[in-house]
């Protein structure tokens, strides 16, 4: 299978089945298994059908190992050898122009290459050459079993863990740029990016979009040079890849030595994201054992993978973990706040979960993050808002049970109206006064479901009680207003509506101080009976200018009325603070606002978690002369959430809510 004659046999056996798939890598240069290349030379290789002309070229052709080898230039080409050749024809031989390290092996993988008609690769490609006068005669070979959960033991008669082991072949991978695992969210160049920079010029592994990406999974085999629970410094020195999560494996032209083999199972080719890891453990004490090769063919050396599960918020492994871990700083610690951090599915599992604890005695808070490989602590920043939440009742329902809930009130339609890619799902649990309270003093799961097309982003939330699984039954979501110099736009939105007549529009002149004088203004029609969010509008004009209040009285078909809040909106007056509403919202990577000031000497712009902690200062300094500034938001490093942008000068304040989404 990682020579020419193996690929061919291959192609022989699966003989017609294969016939409308047969995109493989029919030979390379430097054959496998060739020795004495040139330290400045050309790496290529030869594909039976055209090659998909916009591949990147950095993550479906992975060399090893990458420090040790400079690509100067790629080339699709018309000709294996020779000229490169031109014209319009796509090229099926791709050529990469190397310089290489004296001495040293090198492992190319080749998989997930997309032909020009479509289909990916058939079979993946493995070739092994070296600078050296001669290359290594060895073999490793063995098989891939399927995943078990990370938090389950190679035999259940032990009581080893395994996770210690996974977390530095993870911190390893990382730091090498060769992925990390799908709740890992950390820059893998902490020292060498800035805080507006994006990643770094080295690194070789790119996140790509969903077209980009590739089938999937594939399962990488590295022999590793050396390997500790406690140093990640190994260097690969040999490797083979399988499609899939289990399967057989060989490593070829392999030198004499020990050698430890590990598994990586990537979700795509973009191989960014991992979901599994693994490793050769026969004495079963739940670190990788080293296998000898003296030259010859080394058989039956077999990796269990393990893969990492997702769980829910009251889990076993999740919430008695985070409470033990918060005594640790104080023995009165009391849960107010809990999200899903990463992975979420409708299914109310998660691969990671953030519990953030008040100690009253030490007005303290503790955030406690649990994923599948480990558990991290934090006391560094003060309680903020924390202090003034409300403690989660001790018996409040799981996050399964939460999500359930939400699918039956209406989110099961909305999530079958979007494939499972286009779907993120969000879930987040305590005292929710910063965030437009449902309900003061209450606690409440908000669950969300945000479904994306080529061309639309839809959201489905519902509040459901911590305690007593009830939904709430507000369908009001969003009552705002905004200002042009003749008028005041009021717009609202709804989560879902059950025989919704429409809405009255009511306003009032003044400000809270004067008596209310209401009258009607117009009609909007409502949707009647629907699950899907709706969005509604109405310009109010002849209005003279100053403090105007509105409020919206909404009507049932049977005649029952329900009034929202009262709104307060200035007309023809220059408001002495402008913030924007974000857009895109929710946003995935970026959004942009714009602010302005009239007289103040300074403003800041900030943007605050649902913690009220500081993820990242926007402006600080005078503000802008007679415009509003536009300021672009980088949110493609923040976990998926609720955010805050504030702006505030010495005597006002205004804030806009980012929803971020990915």
């Amino acid at each position: 299978m990682r020579c020419t004659t193996l690929l061919l046999v291959f192609s022989l056996f699966f003989g017609a089945a294969s016939a409308q798939n047969n995109f493989v890598v029919e030979q390379s240069a430097p054959a496998p298994g060739t020795a004495d290349r040139s330290l400045t030379d050309t790496v290529a290789f030869s594909f039976s059908r055209e090659v998909d002309v916009s591949t990147d070229w950095d993550s479906r052709f992975v060399e090893m190992p990458g420090g040790a080898l400079s690509i100067n230039g790629v080339s699709l080409c018309l000709n294996f050898q020779g000229e490169c050749g031109g014209g319009n024809d796509v090229p099926r031989h791709v050529r990469f122009r190397v310089t290489h390290q004296p001495d040293t092996d090198y492992t190319w993988l080749v998989y997930a290459v997309q032909s020009a008609a479509g289909p990916s690769m058939a079979a993946p490609y493995a070739l092994r050459y070296t600078t050296a006068s001669t290359i290594g005669q060895g073999a490793v070979t063995g098989s891939v079993d399927a995943p078990v959960p990370s938090q389950t033991t190679l035999a259940s008669k032990t009581a080893s863990d395994v996770r210690p082991a996974l977390r530095t072949l993870a911190e390893g991978l990382r730091h090498r740029d060769r992925g990390r695992p799908m709740f890992d969210s950390r820059d893998p160049h902490p020292d060498s990016v800035g805080p507006d920079e994006g990643p770094s010029s080295s690194a070789r592994v790119r996140t790509l979009g969903p077209k980009d990406a590739g089938q999937g999974p594939f399962t990488q085999i590295l022999l590793l040079d050396e390997f500790s629970v406690d140093e990640t410094d190994w260097t690969v020195q040999g490797a083979d890849v399988l499609f899939g999560s289990s399967g057989a494996y060989a490593v070829e032209s392999v030198r004499p030595g020990a050698y430890v083999p590990v598994a990586v199972r990537y979700t795509d080719g973009t191989n960014t994201t991992i979901d599994a890891l693994g490793f050769h453990d026969p004495d079963e004490d739940g670190t990788p054992d080293a296998v000898d090769v003296d030259g010859g063919k080394l058989t039956g050396i077999d990796l269990q993978l393990f893969a990492f599960p997702r769980t829910t918020a009251r889990a076993e492994s999740t919430l008695p973990v985070a409470q033990d871990s918060a005594a640790h700083y104080a023995s009165d610690q009391e849960l107010r706040w809990l999200q899903a951090e990463a992975g979420l599915r409708p299914n109310g599992a998660a691969h990671a979960w953030t519990y953030r604890f008040y100690s009253p005695s030490k007005d303290l808070k503790t955030e406690v993050t649990v994923t599948p490989l480990d558990v991290t602590v934090d006391t560094t920043s003060g309680p903020g808002l924390l202090a003034a939440m409300s403690p989660i009742p001790s018996g409040f329902i799981d996050s399964d049970e939460a999500l359930q809930i939400a699918l039956g009130a209406g989110g099961q339609a909305f999530a079958n109206s979007y494939a499972p890619d286009n779907l993120t799902t969000l879930l987040s649990g305590g005292h929710l006064f910063w965030t437009n309270p449902p309900m003061p003093g209450e606690e409440f799961w908000h669950a969300r479901l945000i479904g994306r097309t080529s061309s639309t982003t839809e959201t489905f939330e519902r509040h459901i009680d911590l305690e007593t699984g009830d939904v709430l039954p507000v369908e009001l979501t969003r009552l705002a207003a905004s200002t042009t110099d003749d008028a005041v736009h009021l717009h609202w939105h709804t989560a879902s509506e059950t025989h919704n007549a429409g809405f009255e529009v009511q306003h009032a002149p003044g400000d809270s101080t004067v008596a209310a004088n209401w009258e009607t203004l117009g009609f909007v029609e409502g949707a009647g009976t629907t699950q899907r969010p709706q969005t509604y509008r109405f310009r109010a004009t002849d209005l003279r200018p100053g403090a105007h209040r509105f409020r919206l009285e909404q009507q049932d078909l049977d005649g029952t009325k329900t009034r929202s809040r009262v709104l307060t909106a200035t007309l023809g007056r220059d408001s002495p603070l402008r913030l924007t509403r974000p857009a895109p919202n929710p946003a995935r990577q970026s959004a942009t606002l714009r602010f302005g000031a009239r007289d103040a000497s300074s403003v800041t712009l900030t943007v605050y978690d649902v913690l009220g902690r500081k993820v990242a200062t926007l402006y600080d300094g005078p503000p802008p002369k007679g415009r509003l500034e536009a300021v672009r938001l980088d949110a493609g490093r923040w976990p998926s959430g609720t955010y805050f942008v504030r702006l505030a000068t010495p005597h006002r304040t205004a804030t806009r809510t980012l929803t971020v989404a990915r």
